[in-house]
């Protein structure tokens, strides 16, 4: 285990552990970890730490962008299933929308 002195920032850690997806979680923060402790070696501490943040920075567009196309991806999967199972189950969609539908429809006129 690493010396404190010589982890990364523990806030852009934090914020790569969030923003990176989970199947390549491990290796890019054991690949910026990895690249880090050379660049202690190499450049000194402080130089390390302002290297790691600017690869955090740079980096966030596309973490940010993967993580909100496989958000969507995922959405229009679910609506795609929701409406398959309306389309086959009818009467079953019936007999809970309509009602809803009804209820709605009541309270808005009643305002």
């Amino acid at each position: 285990m690493q010396d404190d002195t010589h982890a990364p920032p523990e806030v852009a850690a934090r914020l790569l552990r969030r923003l990176v997806h989970a199947d390549m979680r491990y290796a890019a923060l054991g690949d910026f970890e990895e690249l880090f402790s050379e660049r202690v070696r190499r450049d000194g501490l402080a130089a390390a730490r302002r290297w790691y943040w600017s690869e955090v920075f740079k980096s966030l567009p596309a973490f940010f962008l993967d993580a909100c196309r496989w958000r969507l991806v995922m959405l229009r999967n679910h609506l795609k299933v929701a409406r398959r199972n309306l389309a086959r189950h009818k009467g079953y969609t019936f007999t809970n929308v309509y009602p809803l539908c009804r209820a709605r429809l009541r309270r808005a006129t009643f305002r």
